[in-house]
């Protein structure tokens, strides 16, 4: 992000591709307020609706409605969560002024005419219709007011004796409405590859070693803990970095973690995300990472070694 100098109010921005959908201003104490472009904001939700006219006429609304806010809540997933709030209520507040405003307007203009010669019953008509229109606003913002926000972020834990950050910690938090019967599997694998070889292998490995739930609804859920995990992984790359000197068949490491995370939600309605790492990725994604890693043998970290790395990437 671009921090331009200004003493008065120094004006971050920040762009979302393609839309720019707020901005952040920090004042003299420090203190950091996020700002929604509501143009944008309603530019993107005239747009949903423009798409939806151009369905077919037996389209399903509410699954299209669905698949709209899942496709925009991975669009700012990585945005902070203070953004992430005023977004949504901003978001709230113009999807019911996008939805009914505009077919107001066009259906007042359409029968004005006839006003004049049946007005009761063309009132009659306007109501029911402003009714309905005002019926499904109302819907879309419950359906996005009670839409859970899960989000997941790595935490370092710094070793007070040695100054190194040795333990990696998971958190996993809901920034929105409150679910229920939250299960939580993860899996870490470890891809090691050789530099311009096609050679590789993805091996499961054991590196958190315990969970501890917090809430069961809403704000942090839960945490997986590591117990000196992140020092095993740099002894691992360190040994690698080693190796690879004067070698011109170099080896890399990767190492991800994939999640599984079911809930329930206020509609009882069940869901389940999963994620490699931080990023949403796909039901399909997910099983095809595990059908290929998960029949292999799993090493703790702190096993791994270079001679293991070898024996795996079938080097002498």
């Amino acid at each position: 992000m671009d921090i331009k100098n200004d003493d008065s109010v120094p004006n971050i921005k920040i762009d979302i591709a393609p839309n720019e959908l707020y901005s952040v201003r920090e004042n003299k104490d420090k203190i950091i307020t996020y700002f929604v472009n509501r143009n944008n904001i309603r530019k993107l939700l005239r747009k949903r609706e423009e798409e939806k006219k151009n369905k077919a006429n037996n389209f399903d609304e509410r699954q299209f409605d669905y698949d709209w806010l899942d496709a925009f809540k991975l669009h700012i997933k990585d945005e902070p969560i203070e953004a992430k709030e005023e977004i949504y209520r901003v978001l709230n507040e113009e999807n019911s002024i996008v939805k009914s405003k505009p077919m107001l307007f066009k259906r007042l203009s359409e029968w004005a005419p006839l006003l004049n010669i049946v007005g009761t019953i063309v009132l009659g008509i306007i109501t029911i219709i402003l009714t309905i229109t005002i019926s499904e606003s109302q819907k879309n913002i419950m359906q996005l007011a009670y839409t859970p926000i899960i989000t997941l972020s790595n935490t370092f834990f710094q070793n007070t004796d040695t100054g190194n950050y040795d333990n990696e910690y998971v958190v996993i938090k809901n920034n929105g409405y409150p679910i229920k019967n939250i299960s939580v599997v993860y899996d870490t694998y470890v891809t090691f590859s050789i530099i311009g070889d096609t050679k590789k292998v993805t091996i499961p490995v054991s590196y958190y070693r315990g969970t501890e739930p917090i809430n069961s609804d809403k704000g942090i859920l839960l945490i997986i803990k590591g117990n000196d995990n992140n020092s095993y992984y740099y002894k691992v790359l360190d040994d690698i970095k080693k190796y690879n000197e004067g070698k011109e068949s170099k080896i890399t490491m990767d190492m991800f973690t994939l999640f599984k995370i079911s809930y329930t939600e206020i509609s009882d309605d069940k869901k389940i995300l999963y994620y490699k790492d931080q990023k949403n990725i796909t039901f399909d994604e997910y099983s095809k990472i595990k059908g290929l890693s998960d029949n292999k043998k799993r090493f703790f970290v702190e096993d791994i070694d270079i001679f293991e790395i070898k024996q795996l990437l079938n080097l002498k």
